[in-house]
């Protein structure tokens, strides 16, 4: 699947390149004209980013459903679906660092359990 974004792109290129009329290159590609023409109304989430990345460096273990309860309780309304793609977007979803952290008390364990003597 290719995204919206990406056939921008291409079709940038094709014009560019080549020459074609955006109309051709949009059928060239198979993708609809207004995909070209569309205008984001996204408002800028830069301030609730910039928060939400300071919360999650304070407390690493929390995850986005506890870090939608601390930004209310500051005043941001944000919707639960919303804060998870901003979530994984500034990549905080990062299950890696909490897996290196239970192999870590493992290994320790499993040094603690395992014999000083060799057999």
């Amino acid at each position: 699947m290719v995204t919206p974004a990406a056939k921008r792109k291409a079709v940038a290129h094709l014009r560019d390149a080549f020459g074609m009329s955006e109309r051709r290159a949009c059928k060239a590609i198979g993708c609809c004209r207004m995909t070209m023409r569309y205008q984001t109304t996204r408002a800028d989430d830069a301030g609730l980013r910039q928060r939400m990345r300071a919360i999650a460096h304070e407390r690493r273990r929390f995850g986005y459903r506890r870090l939608h309860v601390l930004l209310k309780r500051e005043g941001y309304v944000i919707n639960h679906k919303k804060l998870f793609r901003l979530y994984r977007e500034e990549k905080l979803a990062d299950s890696d660092d909490l897996a290196r952290v239970y192999r870590f008390d493992l290994a320790q364990d499993s040094e603690m359990i395992s014999p000083t003597i060799p057999i």
